[in-house]
């Protein structure tokens, strides 16, 4: 399918200039075949080198010829991961970057379209991997609707240190309540490990790890309701969807936060703010300039 697109793509590169092949045989070009941008046309995103520096570029189709609307720099000296998911949001698609940085590491990137074009996610922190993988990944009540991210750090030999996180609250927060769910392919990666090389002590602690994760009772995520806007006269309105897009609480907010752990979240009523529970009772009246994020269960009012 790609052979096509790349042919199409030569226009777009000045001499020097190629696109990026992920280290694989056979080699498969660094492309993904999707609509970023959610106007229901696919568009063709990808990687190319120029002068050591890598891009991420987006070309978009119109009237059968593909025009160049996103080329954003990237960092490191190739790329071990390209791919898409719902990362953010429900209805909105991400592009997911692993910048090759070293010969085993690379650095997460998260990217969204805006209305000012494709823009980077600031993550807060360093977010260094050797291995990932993205998937909607079921806790005790099943999948959500949003992909949960699996980075594997590579600690010594072929054993690896695994952490799984989800977008929360605008940034990466862990996701514990599918520790369960994920563990159980860790727990077969290192008796795998322990067959092939049972003299390889360290791989035992590994496993005890992974068999505590995949057995361990979790605290179940609070609410599966989330912030969801419609557009009407005057402006945009939100209110919360569940993991099918169905609206449980009706969008009659000026706007509206994430629920948090101890399952209440900040709404903005009549331009005042204010805190709900998953019923949409107010726990506190909107009467606030503004309430900040919880912390420690706490939320400091302003």
């Amino acid at each position: 399918m790609f052979g096509r697109e790349r042919n199409w793509m030569l226009p777009f590169f000045a001499y020097g200039e190629e696109l990026l092949y992920l280290d694989s045989q056979p080699k498969q070009p660094l492309l993904q075949y999707i609509d970023i941008d959610g106007d229901g046309k696919k568009e063709l995103i990808g990687i190319y080198r120029s002068n050591q520096q890598l891009y991420l570029f987006t070309l978009k189709e119109q009237f059968g010829h593909y025009r160049l609307i996103s080329v954003l720099k990237g960092t490191g000296y190739q790329v071990s991961y390209l791919g898409t998911a719902h990362i953010t949001s429900h209805k909105k698609t991400n592009i997911v970057v692993g910048w090759q940085i070293g010969g085993i590491w690379s650095k997460l990137s998260i990217y969204e379209w805006t209305k000012l074009g494709l823009k980077e996610k600031q993550l807060n922190g360093d977010y260094t991997f050797s291995k990932i993988e993205i998937a909607d990944m079921p806790g005790q009540n099943g999948k959500d609707g949003k992909a949960e991210i699996a980075l594997w750090i590579h600690d010594t030999a072929e054993a690896y240190k695994v952490e799984l996180y989800r977008w929360e609250n605008d940034k990466l927060v862990p996701a514990h309540d599918v520790d369960p769910y994920y563990f159980k392919k860790v727990v077969e990666y290192y008796k795998q490990k322990i067959k092939e090389h049972p003299d390889y002590l360290f791989y035992y602690q590994y496993l005890k790890d992974a068999e505590n994760k995949a057995s361990r009772v979790v605290e179940e995520r609070a609410v599966y309701l989330f912030p969801a806007s419609i557009k009407e006269i005057g402006g945009n309105k939100w209110g919360f969807i569940d993991a099918k897009g169905n609206f449980i609480l009706p969008a009659t907010y000026e706007h509206a936060g994430d629920f948090q752990d101890n399952g209440l979240a900040i709404v903005r009523l009549m331009d005042r703010v204010g805190i709900i529970d998953s019923k949409g009772y107010f726990i506190v009246k909107p009467k606030y300039d503004s309430i900040n994020p919880f912390s420690e269960k706490a939320a400091p009012l302003l």
